[in-house]
């Protein structure tokens, strides 16, 4: 701070920031030293204030990260995530200032050790280059992206780069090609039978067809299920090559002749805006792929948006009661039409973007491992999305590349055509070999010891290389390829072997420890170095500083790590399932103690924000599911929402006890067998979630076969209620009746109250479809008293509502219903705002009761809900009881158990 300064020269500055604030960036200062710092970060993408340097070393200032405060943001992403950037008007500013190429290599000189991000390679680039030479045309999507960021960067000043006006119209319309052009491999070999099938398959080859025709009968002909096209399901063990066959396949068609070009949408799930529970996500984002490839069908894609606007509308009112059915199957099944009429809407949509028979639109749906792992109930409305629009465009081309055939998830034997991929052929296997810079002997060699997966292939390249390097040989004599193990143990075997090599071949002790036993982790830092590893592993590590070097030491491992966010290493996952088999096998005490001191390390870690908590949870789930001491309740505890697919990514190391267990709190496929010595608790959670899947979408055969598993229910169990909804939907009064009798008399009202009002308020209407109008009025009465015992008021107003409505409409004397109103009133008052807002419905209803007799009760639901509501008579015999949400357990929350609600 500067000395003397008065309170006005203080309001002054202030007064200064806020309006170069407003303006965009801050005024630079004739300040030599900030100048120093301000030109030293103008030429780096990313930097961490304390370890950057000035142009000038006079001018080193002990707090950078205060000096630059003004002029620096965070950077969010890839490599420098974590790290700092010049602010963008800041950075075009410096840059005009130094003006030249020359100028600007000579700034890079004061940051010897920056960060290599793919941008601060690209910019390098630029600055080395006497005149570079963009053609843009053939640039990919990445590569023209990053110009267009150095373009930004220099603002105008060199006039040699391609403007702005030319960059952004054609990186849009290249950027349908963005998911996948990555995997384009120079080195991809082999695979040309499986190419020409994927050619036939979207209906381009050598010879093309052209007759629309022909196409179809032949579909017709040999398609069992007529009129549709079958589902090409593309499936093989990770590493085998599936992404990169895609890949190849489409970018092949991009670059053809314009008019023989087939559109597609390629859709990888790793994607976090793709819900396979919510298949109308996968529809919006192949449109928006489809409207870059297909401009002139903007009003087309446009309509279908207001389509989807008016599906989520629709779906939105069955859910607030916007519209009344009679009955539950009634609403069920026009939930399930507004699906259909969406998804056949989306046929309708291609059939409009064909031009002829040669241009059938591509759907290419890749890494669908990431979601096979869920219950065939949650995929089931996704098959079902494929059929409608099958029924209405045959001609619609769909492939699904995945470790499991699409025909093993589906359980049915539906017409799906399959491509394995195993080996490649010895030839190629051979050639990609000498791509990778292997001499054709040695490359022999290799493959008649390891066989031809292209992963193995590329690790002992790597291996070959790095070993020839230090004038070391490798010897394959002992690499087995047992044709009695089916292809992935042979796989396993032979990459573990590869990589016990490989791990034999790092020199660094220390670093080798990091990856045997260390990569019981998935993740690693410097810190979990210091905190996990070190002591287990043996490490001479005792500080941050240490531990820091190690790490970096890793991280030149590129064939055992990628970089990961926040300062991390993540350890690639098709080594660790190959490399976490043998430390079973030879370490594994070692590897239980490192689970557990890994659970110790993420339990007790503070984190900064929710992104942070989310993922460190997800790796402490991970070591204790793999650990499998911890007791249910304990697991339950640390379980949150959001680690769901990072925790089910290594399935294969859980125990059947820890797999069932995870299936009582997540959509997830398990064996049936693997209940059969599950505990009961467990066995009922995950049925709960399949039965209620299964319910809503109108598979009633299905949910009881489920619920008739085990004949065993627990005290507070909720599928004597599931059951009772399941026959009043198929309309079975009678069986109702008794699975209702039997809930009441097992279940324990001081143990959960909520479960006990469900049934009595169920058994209520069972007596009014049996057109009782007495015994309804008893039943709801005890529900409501099991429901007084609830903090929340919504049940025991829900069930006054129906009474008042049962006893005004069955000449109920006043002093009855003067009474019900009272009672409603007393328990309106006592609602809170942490009401659910699926219960709005509950206050509409109590306002319509309450608007003469209580004004001020009135007046106060008003703030809740502005609307009133009467109960309809359907709403008697198929709505469900709500605002026991208290009575139920965290598995029964989310968005499918309230779409369960508002529809079963």
């Amino acid at each position: 701070m500067e000395k003397n300064q008065t309170t006005a020269d203080i309001l002054a500055r202030y007064a200064q920031k806020r309006k170069e604030k407003e303006a965009g960036s801050p005024k630079q200062e004739h300040n030599p030293q900030l100048q120093s710092y301000l030109q030293a970060a103008a030429v780096l993408h990313c930097f961490e204030p304390e370890t950057l340097l000035p142009i000038n070393s006079q001018y080193v200032h002990p707090q950078v990260r205060v000096l630059l405060y003004d002029y620096i943001t965070h950077v969010a992403g890839g490599l420098g995530s974590g790290s700092f950037a010049l602010k963008m008007p800041v950075r075009q500013q410096t840059l005009k200032e130094l003006g030249t190429k020359a100028a600007m290599a000579e700034v890079l000189k004061a940051n010897p050790k920056r960060t290599i991000t793919d941008l601060q390679q690209t910019f390098e680039t630029y600055v080395n280059s006497p005149e570079p030479d963009y053609e843009i045309a053939d640039m990919k999507y990445q590569e023209l992206t990053l110009l267009c960021q150095l373009v930004t960067w220099l603002d105008g000043l060199d006039p040699q780069l391609p403007p702005l006006s030319d960059l952004l119209p054609l990186l849009e319309k290249k950027s349908v090609l963005a998911g996948f052009e990555h995997l384009v491999d120079n080195n991809f070999m082999g695979r040309q039978d499986e190419l020409q099938q994927l050619r036939e398959f979207i209906h381009i080859s050598d010879k093309k067809r052209t007759l629309a025709g022909k196409i179809l009968k032949d579909l017709l002909v040999n398609n069992p299920e007529a009129g549709r096209k079958p589902i090409l399901s593309v499936c093989g063990p990770g590493g085998i090559g599936k992404s990169a066959l895609l890949a190849r396949l489409l970018m092949e068609n991009s670059v053809g002749k314009k008019a023989q070009r087939i559109p597609f949408a390629y859709l990888a799930f790793d994607q976090p805006t793709l819900r396979i529970e919510a298949p109308f996500t996968i529809l919006l984002e192949a449109i928006s792929q489809l409207e870059l490839q297909l401009p002139d069908h903007k009003a087309h894609f446009d309509d279908f948006r207001d389509q989807v606007r008016n599906f989520r509308d629709d779906q939105g009112n069955i859910k607030s009661r916007g519209l009344s059915f009679d009955t539950r199957a009634g609403r069920i099944n026009v939930s399930l039409g507004i699906n259909q009429s969406l998804y056949q809407n989306f046929g309708a949509l291609l059939q409009e973007l064909q031009t002829d028979f040669n241009q059938a639109v591509v759907l290419v749906l890749d890494t669908f491992e990431e979601v096979e792992y869920r219950d065939k109930e949650s995929l089931s409305g996704f098959w079902t999305m494929l059929q409608e629009i099958h029924q209405v465009y045959p001609l619609f081309s769909v492939i699904i590349a995945g470790r499991t055939s699409v025909r093993d998830m589906r359980g049915d034997t539906g017409f799906v055509e399959e491509i394995h991929l195993e080996h490649l052929k010895p030839a190629d296997s051979i050639q990609l070999l000498k791509n990778l810079g292997i001499e054709a002997a040695t490359a022999a060699t290799v493959v008649e010891h390891i066989g031809g997966n292209p992963l193995s292939l590329r690790l002992a390249a790597n291996l070959i290389t790095s070993m020839k390097a230090s004038g070391e040989k490798l010897a394959f004599d002992d690499f087995t390829y047992n044709s009695a193990l089916t292809f992935e143990l042979n796989e396993q075997l032979i990459q573990g072997q590869l990589y016990n090599r490989i791990l034999n071949h790092i020199h660094d002790e220390n670093v080798r420890k990091l990856a045997h036993p260390g990569m019981a982790l998935r993740v690693i830092s410097p810190e979990i170095i210091l905190a996990v590893l070190a002591p287990i592993c043996d490490l001479p590590v005792s500080n941050l500083d240490e531990a820091m070097q190690l790490f970096e030491d890793l991280k030149r491992e590129h064939a055992l790590v990628r970089i990961g966010p926040e300062d991390t290493l993540i350890y690639r996952p098709e080594i660790r399932q190959a490399m976490i088999k043998l430390l079973q096998q030879d370490k594994f005490d070692q590897l239980r103690e490192l689970h557990r001191q890994a659970i110790f390390y993420y339990s007790n870690k503070q984190y900064p924000d929710q992104q942070k908590i989310v993922a460190g949870r997800a790796e402490e789930m991970y070591h204790r599911l793999a650990l499998g001491e911890d007791l249910p309740d304990d697991l339950r505890t640390r379980w949150m929402d959001g680690i769901e697919s990072s925790v089910v990514q290594n399935l294969q190391e859980y125990s059947a006890t820890m797999q069932a267990w995870l299936a009582s709190v997540i959509s997830l496929e398990v064996s049936r067998d693997v209940y059969a010595h599950a505990s009961l608790l467990e066995w009922e959670n995950n049925i709960t979630r399949k039965v209620q899947k299964a319910l809503a979408q109108y598979n009633i055969d299905e949910a009881l076969q489920l619920l008739h598993e085990r004949p065993d229910r627990s005290a507070t169990s909720p599928l004597y209620a599931l059951e009772a909804k399941a026959l009043l939907i198929r309309e079975d009064l009678e069986e109702a009746d008794w699975i209702l009798q039997q809930g009441i008399t097992k279940i324990s009202g001081e143990a959960n109250p909520g479960r006990l009002a469900e049934l009595f308020w169920l058994y209520a209407q069972v007596w009014l479809l049996k057109g009782n109008y007495t015994s309804p009025i008893v039943a709801l009465e005890m529900a409501g008293k099991a429901a007084s015992k609830l903090a929340s008021p919504i049940a025991q107003m829900q069930i006054l509502c129906h009474l008042l409505k049962i006893t005004t409409d069955n000449n109920g004397t006043a002093a009855q219903i003067r009474d019900l109103r009272t009672r409603l009133n007393n328990a309106a008052k006592k609602l809170t705002i942490l009401y659910n807002h699926q219960d709005a419905f509950v206050i509409r209803m109590a306002k319509f009761y309450l608007q003469e007799e209580f004004p001020d009760t009135y007046d106060m639901l008003d703030m809740f809900e502005p609307d009133t509501q009467e109960v309809w008579n359907d709403m008697l015999t198929n709505e469900n009881i709500r605002g026991l949400d208290e009575s139920r357990g965290n598995w029964e929350q989310g968005d499918q158990f309230e779409t369960f609600e508002a529809l079963a």
